[in-house]
């Protein structure tokens, strides 16, 4: 095989392979959902429990205290299938879970903290 005709097939492999990466990135569909409200002894294990219920939970995650390492009362849930997601969204936001009303929603993206950022608190004059 010549080198040449080995070049042409790396090359084309390796278009492929950004193409693909470019469609699965982009038309992979994936909701990001927050939960908020949940009691403290909500747990990852518990979240995914009930979110799976309604269709594929990719992740599931209850945001502890990193001092006390105790539920700060909200999370996030991964879910592959938006129409399963859109669902678990309808019926879960304001039901009764663990004698408090949780809150769902689809989360939005997370935005840069100014106050970090900007160094105005680092300067003296």
């Amino acid at each position: 095989m010549s080198s040449i005709a080995l070049v042409n097939i790396l090359t084309s492999l390796f278009t492929s392979a950004i193409f693909l990466k470019y469609f699965l990135l982009n038309y992979r569909i994936i909701m990001n959902i927050y939960v908020s409200n949940l009691g403290y002894s909500f747990q990852d294990e518990d979240l995914s429990k009930l979110f799976g219920e309604y269709g594929n939970v990719s992740s599931a995650k209850v945001i502890t205290d990193k001092f006390t390492s105790r539920s700060r009362g909200f999370g996030f849930v991964e879910m592959s299938d938006n129409q399963a997601a859109e669902t678990a969204i309808r019926e879960l936001d304001g039901k009764m879970i663990e004698g408090r009303s949780v809150k769902v929603s689809e989360a939005r993206p997370r935005e840069e903290n100014r106050s970090r950022s900007n160094n105005n608190y680092t300067k003296r004059w």
